[in-house]
């Protein structure tokens, strides 16, 4: 999985020793359960990441059918969070051993080929159906493009602090894409087109080696 990889490389980049990163793993009686696709634990904080091969409908973001509004949201924001809490939860009740046990603090991040704008509307809907289902251990949750999952992945593996990053684009509760906040935040800043093209190589080697029995990196040079 592309984010996956991201995910590990860019923590793998960081060379920081708190970092740690966990891959999707099975759990549960039969490990007949999935856990979230990613994450990436520094010492007691705990940032879970979502995919989702969807996208909302654009156009429906912005008519006045409420119903489809909230059909898009939930598909792409609000379902994936509220599904990593849930298995979270589940993998802590059924391992005591659990890696996630020593957690006091949560960012959960949805990614999707396109993310749901960032306005004060749409978040209102996402506190309505949010809200009270998360614990108050989950300090905020956001819903990633592509792109943006990239630059936040980026941001990683150049040793930023993610954390006080992530917290002040949750409580301040930014309403803008989160691209438009780190460039507001580290001035100067140039998403790593570099790093991102190598990652991208580097997944569709990996694919490659799958479909195409290793031949597919000729076709790259």
């Amino acid at each position: 999985k592309y984010v996956e990889l991201l995910t590990a490389n860019a923590v793998n980049e960081a060379s920081i020793d708190k970092y740690k990163f966990i891959p999707e793993f099975k759990y549960g009686k039969g490990n007949g359960f999935n856990s979230s696709d990613s994450y990436i634990k520094i010492d007691n904080v705990l940032i879970i990441i979502e995919a989702k091969s969807k996208r909302p409908i654009f156009s429906t973001l912005f008519k006045d059918d409420d119903t489809q509004i909230l059909k898009g949201i939930k598909t792409v924001y609000i379902e994936p969070v509220l599904q990593a809490f849930e298995s979270f939860n589940h993998i802590n009740m059924s391992n005591k051993l659990s890696v996630f046990k020593d957690i006091n603090e949560i960012y959960i991040i949805s990614v999707s080929l396109m993310s749901v704008p960032r306005i004060s509307e749409i978040q209102d809907i996402v506190k309505a159906n949010i809200g009270d289902k998360l614990s108050e251990i989950v300090i905020g949750s956001m819903n990633l493009n592509i792109e943006e999952f990239e630059c936040f992945c980026s941001l990683v593996g150049q040793g930023v602090d993610i954390i006080s990053l992530l917290n002040e684009y949750c409580k301040q509760n930014y309403y803008s894409p989160f691209i438009n906040f780190i460039n507001a935040k580290l001035p100067g800043y140039n998403n790593d087109l570099k790093w991102i093209i190598q990652n991208y190589k580097r997944f569709v080697l990996k694919t490659g080696e799958i479909l195409y029995n290793k031949n597919l990196y000729d076709k790259l040079k």
